[in-house]
């Protein structure tokens, strides 16, 4: 699997220094109170979705799965945005804005709207994802990806985007890729999509696993690839192992990674016995 992501590097250590010199020294003199650049994170992620309980349109920095729990509910509903987020902590996120917008889905955009009018709180953010867009009707979903690119190009910020599920048309890599090119208002650098849908454990006893989208799981990724080998290093191969996951939704052919890959559709393939 190659996935190719470009960020703004870390702001690392800077000292003053007169640059019109033929000498440029980090030697400060005494008194002075010149302080080094704090490095930033590089992998804040902001998620917008429904839980079970919480308070409603406040974001929340949330640091691990167990204080999402606490404060979000667990993940016995089999909640979509839970189980994304528990992905994001899996693979290695460790800074998580949540923005609640209730309980349940409406099957309108306007939670949505008001949750992404929420972003300007929050100090600062490297990507968003919206996951419960998967559930939302076409015309609904699409009305939350229109709002969505302006403002991330205002943040300067990555959207992982993952488009309505409401419409079988678009869970095939062909027909995805016909939405995909269909979609003008998504063109954009930093509008990323993958597919597919990746499988995760059920807390319901129900049924063993749960189909959910990817956002989260490339989310932590991301976090994850920039903490251990930096921002240069882009999240592909071995190393880019999809980790907390039963599978993938399907199997792609070798046809079906030409055609993702033609519409800038990155492919998830599982290799042998892990993803």
């Amino acid at each position: 699997v190659v996935f190719f992501f470009f960020k703004q590097k870390t702001a690392y250590e800077i000292y003053q220094c007169d640059w019109s010199s033929d000498v440029c020294s980090s030697d400060l003199k005494m008194g002075t109170t010149q302080k080094p650049i704090v490095a930033v994170s590089t992998s804040t992620t902001v998620l917008i979705g429904t839980f079970p309980k919480g308070r409603q349109y406040i974001p929340a920095n949330i640091r691990s799965h167990q204080e999402f729990n606490r404060t979000y509910g667990g993940l016995q509903g089999n909640t979509l945005s839970s189980l994304v987020s528990k992905q994001f902590f899996d693979n290695g996120g460790k800074d998580l804005w949540v923005i609640s917008i209730g309980a349940r889905i409406s099957g309108t955009a306007d939670p949505f709207m008001k949750g992404l009018s929420l972003l300007s709180k929050i100090p600062s953010f490297n990507i968003l994802v919206i996951p419960d867009t998967t559930i939302l009707p076409d015309r609904e979903a699409a009305k939350v990806f229109q709002a969505t690119v302006p403002l991330i190009d205002k943040y300067r910020a990555v959207y992982l985007l993952d488009p309505s599920r409401q419409n079988v048309r678009y869970q095939t890599a062909k027909t995805l890729a016909t939405w995909v090119r269909a979609q003008p208002g998504i063109q954009h650098p930093n509008v990323i999509l993958y597919y597919p849908h990746v499988q995760v454990r059920s807390y319901n006893t129900a049924v063993p696993t749960v189909t959910i989208p990817n956002s989260g799981t490339i989310a932590g990724i991301f976090a994850r690839t920039d903490a251990t080998r930096g921002v240069w290093k882009a999240p592909a191969g071995s190393e880019a192992r999809l980790q907390g996951i039963a599978g993938l939704e399907g199997r792609l052919t070798s046809r079906d990674m030409t055609i993702l890959t033609s519409a800038n559709i990155n492919a998830l393939k599982q290799m042998t016995s892990s993803a």
